[in-house]
């Protein structure tokens, strides 16, 4: 045999011969192979080719060493020449093909499962992020820019394991989830967090690496959570980590979540700009925040906001979501005359009045003169510059219904909506606030109003529900005490019934109510009602009215001689004379028993001086008037003299002057603006 040809020498002997050099060449083709594609993968995904080759390919040996030994068989043999051997190495050979499609068809089915899957779990926390940040009704859009920020500082860092990107990403959605666990009131309280508030607030964390334990991520999304808010200086929380102790993760997280929350408009702070975030980043570099990493991402922060910005245009639209979005100011000095109570003693004389009043008086005031007088009251018990008493407009704001004190006029018509500043906050969670940021309620009034430094309101709540608050706004001389919200407290809960009482009479009155029967005009309890309207509208629109009073001084004696009748048909003929002088829109109301009010809408002080002539005129020259009758005349407008209308009558009474004296004073003749205004 020794001495044979190869070709015929024995199978098994060729066999022993071949199998060292067949081993070697087969774990030759099984590393260049595998290793070739786990270097391509690697290279595709960025993570280590070791990591690739172990996790993907280290079990696939098997198979090669099988194939290898399926061939060796085939050589040894085949030399032999055997029609035996050749068909039966045909079947060997479809198995295998076979056994190979069908193994082929398997893997990429599971590649294109994996692929779905792993959309779907993107998707699935993206929305988990989109309820994070509904909850938290500052922060709309917030986590799709951090994760913008913080993929582009960890892929400028050099992180390129797939694993450790897909945790930071995941992070960067999912970092604020432990909020849910969090009253909203402390999420969008618009003031400084009490300690307590802040302990619960520092929870999210913890919470945060709860909830996502359970979903069992396949990389360390957890510790990025729960590490977020650790500083570089050891003060953070929750474990007061140092340095490099934080993972890279968080450190990276950290910096994105401060920047957006800087760049930001939230209920506690107005949003700063781009050089106002990067001082403050640079000022807490080595303290707070890892400083190759904020030098990093300050060196690319053009690139990262493009990002940020493009993340957010397709940000969808949630119908459940309500949103509304310049400001700070000098400090104006305090002018409010206020004689506060001196003494507990004199505090509680007050209240005492208080409730007197509200079980009394209160109730037959109207709501507008109810409102006036608790302002006068609110004056002798709290410090303030200004106040306002805002209620449910039923819309989804708060709208001004009475405001008083050094910027009243600014107030008046003034509307917020429900969970927006001071106020909103109040009402939408029907907790009250002290010391917050008095600013952060004015957006979009003049900037004087702005030197308010400071805000306390409290909700008024009538049969379970918030139907307002009363709000006060003192500058920096004020510092609002536990005290003082406490006396604000006992104050609403004195005046609600009377308040809600009231208010119920205005909403259900029509404008028919308030008819004079006698001589077809309003009432009396009118004048206030369309006044404050008035008012309000013109401080919206920056327009002017004006107010001009009649009053028939001998109406007592017309009654006595001649008949209450007769005093009435007197009054009625002059209210048809004053009412065919003005307009449709203006209002017309019986002063008591011998007076008449008019309130002319967009009528400036100039203007209702010469109609107060062509009044006057035309009752002088009236059949029934022969000069017997004393009438007095007089006019104000808004706002030269007075922001309320009863400040407004007050003038009109001042300036009264009798027919013939009005007719006698000289006036810069201006037909045309008589006729104009008669026209219009």
């Amino acid at each position: 045999l020794l001495g044979s040809p190869p070709l015929f020498r024995d199978p098994g002997t060729r066999l022993l011969e071949l199998m060292l050099p067949m081993c070697a060449m087969t774990l030759v083709h099984y590393l260049s192979n595998s290793g070739g594609v786990a270097v391509i993968i690697a290279l595709d995904s960025r993570r280590s080719i070791y990591r690739v080759w172990v996790k993907n390919f280290r079990w696939t040996f098997i198979t090669y060493l099988t194939g290898a030994t399926v061939a060796s068989l085939i050589a040894v043999n085949v030399t032999s020449l055997s029609p035996a051997v050749l068909v039966a190495t045909i079947p060997i050979i479809l198995i295998t093909y076979f056994t190979y499609n069908t193994y082929k068809e398997k893997i990429e089915g599971h590649a294109q499962r994996i692929r779905d899957l792993s959309q779907l779990y993107l998707r699935t926390v993206e929305s988990l992020a989109l309820a994070v940040d509904a909850k938290d009704q500052s922060t709309y859009g917030h986590v799709r820019r951090v994760r913008a920020y913080a993929m582009g500082l960890a892929k400028l860092r050099g992180i390129v394991d797939a694993d450790e990107l897909l945790a930071i990403e995941t992070g960067s959605l999912l970092h604020d989830i432990g909020k849910l666990a969090v009253d909203d009131y402390i999420l969008n309280k618009p003031g400084r967090l009490s300690e307590q508030e802040f302990k619960t607030m520092k929870t999210h964390t913890t919470a945060g690496e709860e909830i996502l334990n359970h979903v069992q991520f396949p990389y360390p999304v957890a510790k990025i959570v729960r590490s977020h808010h650790e500083r570089w200086d050891g003060t953070g929380y929750p474990d007061g980590l140092v340095g490099e102790q934080i993972p890279l993760g968080a450190r990276i997280l950290m910096i994105a979540d401060t920047y957006d929350a800087l760049r930001s408009l939230r209920p506690y702070k107005t949003s700063n700009g781009i050089d106002e975030s990067v001082e403050e980043l640079r000022k807490c570099s080595g303290s707070m925040y890892d400083p190759g990493l904020v030098e990093l991402f300050i060196k690319n922060l053009v690139q990262l906001e493009a990002e940020a910005t493009e993340a957010v245009k397709s940000m969808p639209g949630l119908s459940f979501r309500a949103r509304s979005g310049n400001l700070d100011s000098g400090v104006a000095p305090m002018d409010t005359g206020i004689a506060f109570p001196a003494s507990p003693s004199e505090e509680i004389a007050e209240l005492i009045s208080l409730a007197e009043f509200c079980g009394g008086v209160a109730n037959h005031l109207s709501f507008g003169d109810l409102l006036v007088n608790l302002e006068s009251r609110l004056k002798r018990l709290l410090p303030f510059v200004t106040c306002a008493f805002f209620f449910d407009s039923g819309d989804g704001s708060l709208s001004v219904g009475h405001a008083g004190g050094k910027y009243a006029e600014m107030l008046r018509g003034f509307r917020i909506g429900l969970g927006v500043g001071v106020s909103g906050w109040v009402a939408a969670y029907g907790k009250p606030m002290i010391n917050a940021r008095a600013h952060l309620e004015f957006q979009g009034l003049p900037e004087e109003i702005h030197s308010m430094s400071l805000a306390m309101a409290v909700p008024l709540h009538s049969e379970g529900t918030c139907i307002g608050t009363i709000s006060l706004y003192a500058d920096a001389s004020v510092t609002y005490t536990e005290h003082h919200l406490k006396v604000l407290q006992t104050f609403t809960n004195q005046i609600l019934p009377a308040l809600a009482n009231a208010r119920g009479r205005a909403s259900s009155e029509s404008r028919q109510d308030f008819l004079d029967p006698v001589i077809g005009t309003y009432r009396t309890p009118f004048l206030s009602f369309a006044g404050t309207e008035l008012i309000a509208s013109c401080a919206k629109n920056a327009s002017h009215f004006s107010l001009l009073s009649l009053d028939l001084q001998n109406y007592s004696e017309i009654s006595e001689h001649q008949g209450q009748r007769m005093a009435d048909t007197v009054l009625r003929k002059v209210a048809e004379i004053l009412k065919s002088e003005i307009r449709e829109r203006d209002v017309l109301v019986r002063f008591g028993q011998q007076g008449l009010v008019a309130l002319l809408d967009g009528v400036n002080q100039e203007l209702v001086s010469h109609r107060a002539r062509a009044i006057a005129q035309q009752i002088a020259n009236s059949e029934f008037d022969s000069g017997q009758n004393h009438w007095r005349m007089g006019t104000a407008s808004y706002p030269e003299d007075g922001n309320t209308i009863f400040a407004i009558l007050d003038k009109s009474r001042q300036t009264l002057q009798s027919v013939p004296s009005l007719l006698e004073a000289r006036l810069e003749p201006d037909q045309s603006k008589v006729l104009e205004f008669t026209a219009s």
